[in-house]
């Protein structure tokens, strides 16, 4: 009796695709923004009065490693360091009757030492002293105290000159000469311009694809231009809010400045023998929707690979199959499909 037979609803409105398994390369993403390789802020350790240089200091000046950037007056600690030689040199001068007598092996050796004294200059090394008693004598008389205390504040004559710990531009320049500055303040921060890095975002499984020393290009919508560079290296700890992990890439080249924004492409994955369907085509139970070959709906498991913003990547599928590819409110399974 055909009233007994169930009415096999037909659509006409499905949108359908036929696929076949695809090889697939899956890129990884990255976006950052640069930040200098080295920058240093460059702090007074004595405090002074800053004195004129041959450049101003000023943003955006370049500095070469070890060029002068900021003279304080020394010369207070010059004028007291002359006083403090001329007394050692004076005591040594009244213990050489003594010795010429008691240690005349050593004698000379401290004239010698003390002919080579000039005021204004570093002393020399103090003389070897291999004689125990006579290492007796002259610690006795306080020399090596006086010599090596006079020898800390001529080592410390250096922090009155700062130079450039590299090469560089000033990024802030916060004193002038005229200015009175005190030990730890900061006086200007310097950055490298020749070689950048890129802070940039991975997500947590690709820490098993990227490599040290894996090349990307990287590309600016600002400058409309693309630059070269390499993975230095990749972060350890897991932002806990995004699940990405930071990989730093070591990049140079004209026109790549501190904050600039960049994005870019690694070589990701390699996907076999998937099926690329429309984000829409997957079911909440991970099924898809078939036409068989006489038209009819079915629903059908499948592995779901990979899923990315608008399609997803899956196995399980016969090559030819066709997918109803837009998304179904109602279950449709049965139903034909013209």
């Amino acid at each position: 009796n055909a009233s007994e037979i169930p009415t096999q609803e037909i659509r006409t409105d499905l949108a359908t695709k036929t696929v076949n398994p695809e090889r697939v390369e899956r890129p990884i993403r990255i976006t950052g923004r640069v930040i200098p390789l080295q920058e240093a802020t460059v702090s007074s350790q004595v405090s002074g009065l800053v004195l004129p240089t041959e450049k101003i200091l000023q943003v955006g000046k370049y500095y070469g490693q070890g060029e002068l950037m900021i003279r304080i007056d020394n010369e207070q600690l010059r004028y007291t360091l002359q006083s403090e030689r001329s007394q050692l040199v004076s005591a040594i001068v009244r213990l050489l009757s003594d010795m010429s007598l008691d240690y005349p092996t050593q004698h000379p050796t401290w004239v010698t030492f003390v002919d080579a004294f000039k005021a204004d200059e570093m002393l020399p090394e103090l003389p070897e002293m291999t004689d125990q008693q006579f290492r007796y004598f002259i610690n006795a008389a306080g020399i090596p105290a006086q010599y090596y205390g006079i020898k800390a504040r001529e080592v410390s004559l250096d922090d009155y000159t700062i130079r450039a710990p590299f090469s560089g531009k000033l990024t802030m320049a916060d004193v002038d000469p005229g200015s009175y500055v005190q030990p730890g303040q900061p006086l200007a921060q310097i950055s490298r311009t020749d070689v950048y890095e890129l802070e940039a975002s991975l997500p947590v499984n690709a820490s098993e694809i990227v490599s040290e020393g894996q090349q990307i290009e990287l590309y600016s919508s600002s400058l409309d231009r693309t630059f070269t560079g390499r993975v230095h290296r990749l972060g350890t700890a897991i932002d806990p809010g995004t699940q990405s992990l930071i990989a730093y890439v070591r990049i140079s080249g004209q026109g790549i400045r501190s904050g600039l924004y960049l994005e870019g492409e690694i070589a990701g994955q390699t996907l076999e023998e998937v099926y690329v369907l429309p984000k829409d085509a997957l079911g909440r139970d991970q099924t898809v929707y078939v036409v068989d070959s006489e038209g009819v709906v079915q629903s059908q498991a499948i592995e779901l690979v990979y899923v990315e913003s608008d399609q997803v990547f899956v196995r399980g599928l016969q090559a030819g199959t066709k997918i109803i590819v837009e998304q179904v409110d109602e279950p449709i399974a049965g139903s034909s499909v013209k």
